[in-house]
């Protein structure tokens, strides 16, 4: 009797153990929300409320529709849990979140990720029990370690939320347009923008009393230029784009320091003039160890920045104007024809040219007309980028001297890689913005019958998305291993030659995810090329059997690599000749031989 009465009070004991686990989980249910400043309609911004629901369960997300939600906002969600869950210590295991979006009316779809910063602020200040002061707003992407990114719509979010009354913009400042706008936007808006690296930067702030005193260490938004880092040398020189790099510092130097002997001492403009002058030399460093188009790019994007603060200085802004000076450029550029010797170079002046006409296609100046200064900004960059492009084509191009190349014949070549490529695409759920912009550029080239263009394009098209894909759930170490051996390839071809070289300067920069990138693009340009080279070898090219400038042996006039080989096989065959001669002569010579 005594024992089962202990049996009894033991199962007793259990059951209680078991639903007071339960009753007594470590995930209590809580609400929360915040407001999320977003791009809600061409130049114009808005805030969004996101909603929070935890409950007890076991580690599942659910996210309220309407309106849809794409697949970036969704893994946004899942890195700003994890974030925030490590940040905080919190074992989010135990609960179940539903996440609703609210206020964003006549919106059919949401997407992007840069909500991510606000969302791990929410589950952090959610699992912590601390408030978040509803003075800040907070815009960015967040990574699962926490990092903050980039994102677009500076801007209209800075200019939404201050219309809302907000007095602190937490973000994640990117290179000195976001630098030149933000400095601009705080002397007109009465917002402070405070720039964060990671999720536990923009907690400390968000959960602080933002006294004045507090908010004085942040008064003045640090120039971000930072000194190029120089590595090792990269061997494989091509000569003409070294020259032509050379060309684009010297230019840009001469321009920049004309702009900063008219500055005030104590201008934000200033200040970052002088960094970008104080890293001109490491860009001539670059370029002596092989890393042409590392340097040419940093100073195209310097140069680029540049023309941006003179203008926005010179203000007002004349968006028609702006149009006009990069239409004249694009429409009188002069293409020479596609020869030997040259097809690649202007392949990739023709390109830049049809990028160039791309940034500014979509621009409506009437919708700026009677806009605030600020709201010129973004498309006053494109254009500048227009013109940029535009200038860099001419430097690309030359005329060369060797037989013309009919691209007439790469017709269905370019029908088959148009096909290839967006069946690869289509493979995936979504493609990204750049992939669809080759995509259509490709297929107007293409329209154009300008098919190595086309070829050019899709590329691009076929290596962004397949870099996007490979890397999508990879590990910076994972994508270091996918390196492997990448200083050791070579190509037949120019221009993935010279992506290359960045592919390698990112590699030992360790920005894996974009060497990686840019491994895919010169790999798939590398193919395409190959291809089109044997498409007019065998349909006939003005009796050439090569079309193919190989910039390892030869500068911008030069012949093919498969030249080269040629040439060595005839040599190898004459030495077997003569050794086998030798070889008959000896064994003769040896049986006349008296003893």
């Amino acid at each position: 009797m005594k024992n089962r009465f202990f049996k009894f009070y033991f199962v007793i004991l259990i059951i209680s153990v078991f639903f007071s686990g339960i009753i007594y989980s470590s995930c209590q249910p809580t609400h929360g929300e915040i407001e999320v400043p977003a791009v809600v309609s061409e130049s114009n911004g808005g805030l969004v409320t996101l909603e929070f629901d935890i409950e007890p369960g076991k580690g599942d997300i659910y996210i309220q529709i309407p309106p849809p939600v794409g697949i970036s906002t969704q893994n946004s969600i899942e890195n700003s849990l994890d974030a925030a869950a490590s940040f905080t210590g919190f074992d989010y295991s135990e609960c179940d979140y539903r996440i609703g979006i609210i206020g964003a009316s006549g919106s059919r779809y949401i997407d992007g990720p840069s909500a991510g910063l606000a969302m791990g602020l929410e589950f952090a200040s959610l699992f912590s029990g601390k408030k978040l002061n509803d003075n800040v707003i907070v815009t960015g992407t967040l990574s699962q370690s926490g990092k903050v990114g980039k994102i677009g719509g500076l801007i209209e979010k800075v200019m939404a939320s201050s219309r809302n009354g907000k007095k602190v913009l937490l973000t994640k400042l990117s290179g000195t347009k976001d630098y030149i706008i933000a400095n601009n936007l705080m002397d007109k808006y009465d917002i402070k923008i405070i720039n964060v690296d990671t999720l536990s930067d923009a907690f400390y702030i968000a959960t602080s009393n933002l006294s004045n005193e507090s908010l004085s260490k942040y008064s003045k938004i640090e120039s971000i230029i930072e000194p190029t880092e120089i590595v090792d040398d990269y061997e494989y020189h091509i000569p003409r784009f070294d020259n032509m790099s050379y060309e684009i510092v010297d230019m840009f130097n001469s321009e920049a320091e004309n702009y900063y002997n008219q500055l005030s001492d104590d201008s934000h403009e200033k200040e970052i003039v002088k960094d970008m002058l104080d890293d001109v030399d490491n860009q001539k460093k670059l370029i002596n160890r092989g890393y042409s188009y590392t340097a040419a790019n940093n100073i195209f994007n310097r140069l680029l920045d540049l023309k941006f603060i003179e203008t926005i200085d010179a203000g007002p802004i004349n968006l028609s104007q702006k149009i006009s000076e990069a239409k004249e450029c694009l429409n009188n550029f002069e293409l020479y024809e596609k020869r030997t010797d040259n097809w690649e170079w202007i392949t990739g002046s023709e390109v830049r040219i049809d990028w160039a006409k791309n940034k500014i296609k979509d621009i409506d100046v009437n919708l700026y007309e009677n806009n605030v200064e600020e709201a010129k900004f973004d498309p006053l960059y494109n254009i500048l980028n227009a013109e940029e492009w535009c200038y860099v084509s001419k430097l690309i191009s030359f005329k060369g001297k060797g037989q013309l190349i009919d691209e007439s014949k790469l017709s269905d070549l370019v029908s088959v890689k148009s096909q290839e490529t967006k069946q690869y695409i289509l493979r995936f759920p979504e493609a990204s913005t750049d992939t669809v912009n080759y995509i259509t550029m490709a297929d107007e080239a293409a329209k154009n019958k300008h098919y190595l263009v086309a070829l050019y394009d899709y590329a691009f098209a076929y290596g962004v998305q397949k870099s996007y894909v490979d890397t999508f759930d990879k590990s910076p170490i994972q994508v270091k291993a996918m390196l492997n051996g990448i200083e050791d390839v070579r190509y037949n071809h120019t221009w993935p030659n010279i992506y290359h070289s960045q592919a390698v300067y990112l590699y030992k920069t360790k920005d894996y995810e974009s060497s990686y990138r840019i491994k895919c693009i010169a790999d798939k340009m590398e193919e395409y090329f190959d291809d089109a080279e044997h498409e007019l070898m065998e349909k006939g090219n003005g009796g050439n059997k090569t079309v193919n400038v190989n910039p390892k042996y030869h500068n911008s006039s030069s012949g093919s690599c498969r030249e080269e080989i040629n040439k060595m096989k005839i040599y190898i065959t004459i030495l077997i000749v003569i050794i086998v001669l030798e070889f008959v002569l000896i064994v003769s010579m040896m049986f006349n031989t008296k003893i």
